[in-house]
């Protein structure tokens, strides 16, 4: 006759509990959508705001939307767009939130 300790579980009971565990942990910390780029353009991506939902706005009313989309800036060397991908061969670029004006008003 096999013994288990009282804390053996199966690897079904563990499985439910992890994905127990998920789900309440996606209900007190539900996530939103920041930002969507599909890259619709080509060239260098410096000043580029294609995409949906670069807007959202953390500072002063967290969840809200500012309505004006960010666009990219580059940091080094001049990263490009070709056939829809981010290209940054020795180069690197940001992408912020908030809108255009997203580093002068997130303090």
């Amino acid at each position: 006759m096999r013994r288990h300790s009282p804390l053996h579980f199966s690897r079904n009971a563990a499985s439910f509990l992890a994905g127990l565990l998920l789900l309440l942990l996606l209900q007190i910390s539900p996530a939103a959508i920041i930002g969507i780029e599909n890259f619709d353009y080509s060239g260098e991506i410096n000043g580029k705001n294609g995409g949906r939902y670069w807007d959202w706005d953390n500072s002063t009313t967290p969840g809200s939307d500012t309505g004006t989309s960010s666009n990219w800036d580059a940091v080094t060397g001049a990263p490009s767009v070709y056939p829809k991908k981010l290209m940054t061969d020795s180069t690197s670029v940001k992408r912020e939130y908030n809108g255009l004006t997203s580093r002068s008003s997130i303090p």
